[in-house]
């Protein structure tokens, strides 16, 4: 899969770091102004394999995401308060995705659909998903 993450905090970054460690194309949608280095060292507890978990150290190559692309999935990991400025960026530099929102967002539906704009979305459970493919059917 083709995976775009917006947010180079721990959250954003650990979702890079293990979809790119699972064989995954990542990229990381780097925003005006933002310094983001080439690399990233990554120290985490997994805990899918021993009940108290297993320390893993590894490295995150951050490879940028380009202007008009297409990706399977677009992962937002921002302040709730900056989603806003997140989708903007989305819209700016013309990137189409399933989108999944990692940012604490519990809005009424009226405001998601406010601040999406041309996204088209569904919802599973709390988990917000959102698109914008125009050839994407929705269940």
């Amino acid at each position: 899969m083709k995976i775009a993450v917006l947010g180079s905090g721990v959250i954003g970054t650990t979702y890079a770091y293990a979809f790119q460690q699972a064989g995954h194309d990542t990229f990381h949608i780097i925003r005006e102004g933002k310094q983001v280095p080439a690399s990233i060292q990554i120290h985490l507890l997994d805990g899918r394999y021993a009940p108290k978990g297993e320390e893993k150290d590894g490295e995150y190559i951050v490879k940028p995401a380009s202007e008009h692309g297409e990706y399977d999935f677009i992962l937002i990991s921002v302040a709730s308060g900056k989603l806003e400025a997140a989708i903007q960026t989305l819209n700016d530099r013309d990137l189409k995705g399933t989108v999944i929102l990692f940012c604490n967002f519990w809005n009424e539906r009226k405001d998601v659909e406010e601040i999406l704009g041309d996204y088209n979305y569904g919802a599973v459970d709390k988990l917000l998903i959102f698109t914008r493919q125009k050839s994407l059917n929705m269940l």
